[in-house]
């Protein structure tokens, strides 16, 4: 905890520092001295200068979902929602200009391999939000169906930091948080035409809903600096209505939590011991999970098959059983249930069961 302390502090002074000078003048000599420890100190929580500055926009990066998970879970339309980001966003940088500092200093500099990679996350995450608030918005007939969703989110972001950037250049003399309304009605009134489905964005595909059970590690896709929003979406409309997507994700994921919280779905998000986090993401037909995997054996087997007993043609459920079972799917095969299994992150698994059968 103390340890975690100091990084927030080391954190916090860098940011200020950043507000008060360029990128290439802040040194780690500075940043020690305003937290008020030695450079061997610092070093001992960060290895260098870039590795300090990739965690302000980590730091960052967890703040801004604590905001946009907040915004999500908000009552109101698309539109209001897509304004609270707007101004928590700007406002957020208002508040903290060094981090707009960073994020233009980096894009014309071949800096910090890591450093880059976590700020392509910080607008790859605020670009798939609002590509999905658009989505949402053209289902519930806000927003015209031939809106391109993609580009819609691209174009919002674009112009977010072009006002930023005019905001930085002169010397933040105009209140940045004031210009939410402005933009929104501006990019609003624009996306109709400008982002017509065809014009530059990717084409609607159709997808089929057949998994029970589907998998998604996004840790390789996060790597590459983009944000998963919409490979887990596409993932997601793979699975059936009562099954489950399984995600493997290096942290949690707060903002889709509370994207698909509020589009009605069940979320069961797990910690693992090696650090990283699971979530399962339940199917809009599918009821809870039956959690069996703390008992002893044979209840677990035992409880499964009693619940599977009473199953019509047309139910199912979901079982978290310790392991992976399989004499438990051979006596299901054997009942006439339809059934399948997933090993989940923790040697545990996540069992489907239909009573259709085969």
């Amino acid at each position: 905890m103390k340890s975690e302390n100091r990084k927030i502090q080391i954190i916090e002074a860098t940011l200020k520092l950043l507000g008060e000078s360029r990128v290439d003048q802040v040194t780690t000599r500075q940043i020690a001295e305003r937290v008020g420890v030695t450079q061997p100190a610092l070093f001992r929580h960060y290895p260098s200068r870039e590795a300090i500055f990739a965690g302000v926009v980590q730091h960052a990066r967890e703040q801004l979902a604590a905001l946009a998970e907040g915004v999500i879970g908000s009552n109101g339309g698309v539109e209001e929602k897509l304004k609270a980001l707007c101004s928590g966003l700007l406002g957020y940088i208002e508040a903290n200009p060094g981090l707009s500092r960073i994020l233009f200093y980096d894009a014309t500099h071949q800096g910090d391999g890591n450093l880059r990679m976590y700020l392509q996350q910080l607008i790859a995450m605020q670009r798939a939000l609002v590509s999905a608030l658009v989505r949402t918005a053209i289902e519930a007939g806000e927003l015209d169906g031939g809106v391109d969703s993609e580009l819609a989110g691209r174009l919002w972001v674009a112009t977010l930091q072009g006002t930023v950037l005019q905001w930085q250049l002169e010397g933040h003399s105009m209140d940045l948080s004031s210009l939410a309304s402005p933009i929104l009605d501006t990019w609003l009134g624009g996306i109709g035409k400008g982002c017509a489905r065809g014009n530059a964005g990717s084409e609607t595909v159709s997808r089929s809903a057949n998994l029970p059970l589907n998998l998604l590690d996004v840790r390789p896709i996060l790597a590459e600096g983009r944000d998963p929003l919409q490979n887990i979406l596409a993932a997601l409309s793979d699975i059936r209505p009562d099954g489950a997507l399984i995600l493997s994700v290096p942290f949690h994921p707060r903002p889709l939590v509370a994207l698909l919280r509020s589009k009605g779905h069940e979320l069961r998000v797990r910690s693992i011991d090696d650090g990283g986090i699971e979530v399962w993401i339940l199917g809009l037909a599918a009821e809870g999970v039956l959690d069996v995997s703390d008992l002893p054996p044979p209840e677990p087997i035992q409880r499964v098959l009693e619940a599977a007993f009473d199953l019509g043609p047309q139910e199912s459920f979901l079982a978290h059983t310790p392991r992976y079972p399989a004499p438990l799917l051979m006596r299901l095969v054997e009942m006439g249930r339809s059934c399948e299994a997933q090993v989940c992150a923790d040697e545990t698994a996540l069992v489907y069961v239909n009573g259709g059968g085969s």
